[in-house]
């Protein structure tokens, strides 16, 4: 039910279309995008804590695979909804006050201004894949202490 909800959305902004296998993400400009393939030509590497790649950007969203080994940082974004899929692991994920372990699978819903945070439950890197609505820019990206 969850990764239909994300699936969903990602099929609604217009940019996205499904393929048959749950870890495809297929472009409708300019060509087909495979998360495996994602993940292999950008890998995480050893001195990395996580890796940011950005996959559609475009003037409705921004989507980003995001490969996470231990955390990353609390932070929060003034303008922009953020809604995260975990893809693959488990992550304990920080919305304002509250704390979560959070399954392969699970979509995680952002509403601007909530400060948040996600830290690797495991021992192989954490797979997102992030949708920032409007496009995202960093600009209004606002690191908490």
């Amino acid at each position: 039910m969850k990764r239909a909800l994300i699936l969903t959305l990602l099929v609604m902004t217009g940019v996205v279309g499904l393929s048959a296998n749950a870890d495809a993400i297929v472009l409708k400009e300019p060509g087909n995008l495979n998360i495996d393939s994602i993940l292999s030509a950008e890998p995480l590497l050893d001195e990395q804590s996580y890796r940011r790649e950005v996959v559609i950007h475009d003037s409705l969203s921004t989507v980003e695979v995001v490969q996470v080994r231990d955390g990353l940082e609390t932070v929060s974004h003034k303008h922009h909804h953020l809604t995260v899929w975990v893809l693959r692991g488990a992550t304990r994920v920080t919305l304002g006050y509250d704390k979560s372990k959070v399954p392969a699978g699970t979509l995680v819903n952002i509403p601007p201004g909530t400060s948040y945070a996600f830290h690797n439950m495991g021992n192989t890197p954490v797979v997102l894949v992030c949708v920032y609505t409007p496009k995202f820019s960093g600009k209004d990206r606002h690191f908490e202490n």
